[in-house]
């Protein structure tokens, strides 16, 4: 009776010792399952405290996390040999953004943020509109749309940029469409809009007079003026009118095509009447204080000096109704293929 009560006692603490390992066991391959099969995060030394939960959120306490790098450098490294993308991406909602954040108990500095569609179909780069804020200032901000427009300031530019504020140049100045640039500022805006020249006679007669380019010097910017016309009225707002001629292509325009001396007479303005008339419009509120002016004339026939100007009557205006003489020549040798610069301050 004795024995069986013994066996009995020894095969109950057997069976407790075996469901005891089994349950350590268990719980180790579980262990080994969740930090050590494929596609999982293992952590050093198999410690199970590498990542931390907070309700459901889970995050990691100390040291670098790196993404195809063994040695992270920072918070947050990734490395690849090759191309590379971050992507944030989303269905819905009204942005898409990346937040510098000032998490102060008590802040002290203004958050940044680069944001895509949330003030319109662009991008955005600005500050919050206060120390430690949420919201984002598009009066600050720097912003780009998918046609190329660029806003500073303005979340809604007109033109390839729009600044709402005033604009500085410390170095190089500003260069213009017709390809001058200003890099002083203007001190005075006296000048004319208006240029006429009128060709009165030249050395083939007075209707064979070729003007193949006229210039002026600007006082109020210290430079040479090219127009770079290409039509009549482009670029826009400067427009040329002109006495109409016989040769189809060397029309009024062409004198103010930014080209200097040319080899055809064809390659300016060709006139086939006497007393020609080219007028150039600057356009409103554009002027030229012109305190000299170039003569361009073309190679063409050059042995004999054919169709070069010999006389003519510079005129300026406000109004393009009251004319001002500015220069008259006659007798004047233009060299062929090249200019005479005749100073008004002095003729």
């Amino acid at each position: 009776m004795k024995l069986r009560t013994i066996t009995s006692f020894i095969s109950s603490k057997l069976k407790l010792l075996s469901l005891s390992i089994t349950i350590g066991l268990f719980a180790c391959a579980i262990s080994i399952f969740a930090f050590s099969s494929p596609g999982s995060n293992q952590p050093p030394n198999g410690n199970p405290t590498f990542w931390l939960l907070n309700g459901t959120n889970m995050y990691y306490s100390g040291g670098n996390v790196g993404i195809g790098t063994t040695g992270p450098n920072a918070n947050l490294e990734v490395a690849t040999t090759g191309s590379m993308q971050l992507r944030l991406s989303s269905p819905g909602g009204s942005y898409r953004r990346i937040v510098f954040f000032d998490n102060a108990t008590t802040p002290t500095k203004y958050n940044w943020e680069i944001a895509e569609n949330e003030f319109g179909d662009g991008l955005f780069l600005g500050p919050s509109t206060a120390v430690g804020g949420m919201t984002f200032n598009t009066l600050v901000g720097f912003s780009i749309f998918p046609n190329g427009n660029v806003g500073i300031g303005t979340a809604t530019p007109g033109q390839k940029l729009s600044v709402a504020g005033t604009i500085e140049s410390t170095s190089g100045g500003f260069k213009f469409p017709d390809g001058t640039i200003q890099t002083t500022a203007v001190t005075t805006v006296s000048g004319k809009r208006y240029f006429r020249i009128t060709l009165k006679n030249g050395t083939s007669g007075q209707t064979n007079i070729q003007l193949a380019e006229l210039q002026f010097y600007d006082a109020n910017i210290g430079q040479w003026i090219t127009n770079n016309m290409t039509s009549d009225s482009v670029p826009s707002p400067k427009v040329v009118t002109y006495t109409p001629t016989s040769y189809s292509t060397s029309l009024g325009w062409k004198a103010f095509d930014g080209a200097g001396g040319t080899s055809h007479y064809y390659d300016g303005y060709m006139t086939s009447v006497a007393n020609s008339v080219l007028t150039i419009d600057l356009g409103a509120g554009n002027v030229i204080n012109a305190t000299k002016y170039r003569v361009y004339t073309s190679s063409y026939g050059d042995g004999g000096g054919t169709y070069r100007p010999t006389d003519w009557t510079l005129r300026t205006s406000n109004d393009g109704v009251n004319w001002t003489i500015l220069d008259s020549q006659i007798g004047a040798t233009v060299p062929g293929g090249s200019y005479l610069e005749i100073d008004t301050t002095t003729s």
